[in-house]
């Protein structure tokens, strides 16, 4: 089974990882939707399919990044390629997910300030992380302005991880507005400064939306809520079982998650790819319920359950 093969650390499941996150995109390579209008740096992403195809490989490169980074911080008892699978598998959820959209561009941000709070942990070259933790929010927000309202879980994570020392706190903010320190330079360079005004509008180039989502298709979402509800039950029983480490990058990517939702709120224009940056952290609680579980039918019946929810939003 599915689970049961990525709970092992094999090299070969690479492929299939790249094998999935084809066949999660089976619907629209095979009936491709008109190519909507809008802007396009590169004429050829109009392409439903080139679209597609290039958003699969961009996710299974963010998803092995992700994989790698569990790894490196041993936030799980074993090795293995699930958080990648989880990744792969949740970023592929609905069909506006489904096409390079800039939340996915950002994704790459969340996965680079995700690392950097598990360094948070080791205490060395705290400024630096932290700098390197808004340099990542103020880069990402070039491509979806949205993203600048995540910023506050830097604090949050220096709350839960470092006692307090002004220094940490200050130096973020100035990795934040360093992009825009060069974005600002680069326009008043090429006499194009109004351009650079409009960086801070709400994100407004046109993206492919390969299909709306009925409000009664929602109910395929019950396999995923289950087993975050299920998730979420591990981690509490495991809780003052795991590492301190463990502990606190858990809060920290459970407060995360709830900035990222906020943020929706607040952003001016409201897309469902938003979400999209939520399959870094529930990919991260997912895996530690999958590598944790005992009982195969169960999990291996829930992940069947959740593949088969993705494919009810692409043929239904």
């Amino acid at each position: 089974m599915i689970i049961s093969t990525f709970r092992n650390y094999n090299i070969y499941n690479i492929g299939l990882l790249v094998l999935i996150a084809l066949l999660l995109r089976t619907a629209v390579v095979l009936d491709p939707p008109d190519a909507p209008g809008g802007y396009f740096p590169m004429g050829f992403l109009s392409d439903p399919r080139i679209n597609v195809s290039l958003s699969a490989l961009v996710i299974v490169v963010q998803a092995l990044l992700l994989n790698r980074s569990i790894t490196r911080h041993n936030l799980f008892s074993k090795t293995s390629y699930l958080p990648a699978l989880m990744y792969v598998v949740l970023a592929s959820m609905f069909n506006p997910f489904l096409t390079l959209t800039p939340v996915l561009i950002c994704n790459f941000f969340v996965l680079w300030i995700i690392d950097r709070i598990f360094f948070l942990y080791r205490g060395a070259n705290v400024l630096r992380i932290t700098y390197d933790m808004g340099l990542a929010i103020g880069a990402g927000s070039l491509f979806y302005y949205p993203f600048l309202l995540i910023f506050p879980g830097i604090w949050v994570s220096l709350i839960i991880f470092r006692p307090f020392a002004w220094r940490e706190w200050v130096s973020p903010v100035i990795g934040l507005i360093t992009p825009y320190i060069f974005a600002l330079t680069w326009f008043m360079y090429t006499d194009n400064l109004t351009s650079f005004f409009d960086i801070w509008q709400p994100f407004i180039v046109d993206f492919p939306t390969l299909s709306t989502i009925s409000p009664v298709d929602y109910i395929a979402l019950v396999p995923l809520l289950i087993l975050l509800a299920l998730s979420a039950h591990k981690m509490w029983v495991m809780y003052f079982k795991n590492v301190v480490l463990i502990r606190k990058s858990q809060v920290s990517l459970g407060l995360l998650t709830a900035f990222i939702v906020v943020s929706y709120f607040l952003s001016p224009e409201k897309h469902l790819y938003h979400f999209a940056m939520l399959a870094v952290p529930f990919a991260v609680f997912l895996a530690y319920y999958f590598i944790t579980a005992r009982v195969k039918w169960f999990y291996e019946t829930l992940f069947a359950l959740l593949l088969g929810s993705i494919f009810y939003f692409q043929f239904v």
